[in-house]
């Protein structure tokens, strides 16, 4: 899963980044973020006429048909191997994918009593690019787009964290992810490749969403 991530680059940088695809970037700056948590606002990439553009969503996909707010506690991450039959998901994942750039994101992982944070990123690269659904703002209580991270089951060693991770893309994926078929997106969710993760514990601070600043993605001396 999926349930803490920051936004820590620039537009210029996630511009850069995104190339050759196209990005329109929103007017509003990316104020860095450290700890964004579910029902908190963040920024995405969705689908425009000529370009991708950046959107500020609120993390926990919200239906119109949706009678409570607080379903958005349970659909900020939506499972790439279900997206496509849940209520709460299909329509989005038919017709409004889109792509949230992140520096990082945390997992904790638990041995007997202790409970440590791990910071993960790219090895190699400054964002990761995670899959994602969005629905229009709600007619009663959205006055932002939602978004849901789509995850999948975690292979290689960053399983030894937590069974499952975000769907990550490179650019040239992700923009099909965005603009090409259901049946294109479900073979995206199914085979692409992973970014080289790397990861560190970080200050069990995090755990708590009112914290924020740079040293919440700082090693720390592990407890396990």
């Amino acid at each position: 899963m999926c349930g803490r991530f920051t936004q820590q680059a620039s537009w210029a940088e996630v511009v850069a980044f995104m190339q050759p695809i196209p990005l329109l970037a929103a007017e509003e700056a990316i104020e860095p973020a450290y700890n964004i948590a579910p029902s908190q606002p963040c920024w995405a990439l969705r689908p425009g006429e000529d370009a991708l553009e950046g959107a500020r969503m609120r993390w926990g996909l919200l239906p119109g048909w949706a009678k409570e707010p607080r379903i958005a506690y349970s659909t900020f991450n939506a499972r790439a191997e279900t997206m496509a039959e849940k209520p709460a998901f299909r329509s989005a994942f038919r017709h409004r994918r889109c792509l949230v750039p992140a520096s990082g994101y945390y997992e904790w992982k638990a041995e007997g009593k202790a409970k440590q944070p791990f910071y993960i990123h790219d090895e190699a690269a400054p964002i990761l690019l995670f899959a994602a659904l969005w629905e229009a703002p709600h007619p009663r209580f959205g006055e932002l787009p939602s978004v849901s991270i789509v995850t999948r089951e975690a292979d290689g060693p960053v399983s030894a964290l937590h069974h499952r991770v975000p769907l990550m893309l490179d650019p040239e994926l992700g923009a099909q992810w965005c603009r090409g078929s259901a049946d294109d997106a479900a073979g995206i969710a199914h085979a692409a490749p992973g970014p080289q993760l790397a990861w560190h514990p970080v200050d069990r601070r995090v755990g708590n969403v009112r914290e924020q600043g740079p040293g919440l993605v700082k090693p720390v001396r592990s407890l396990l």
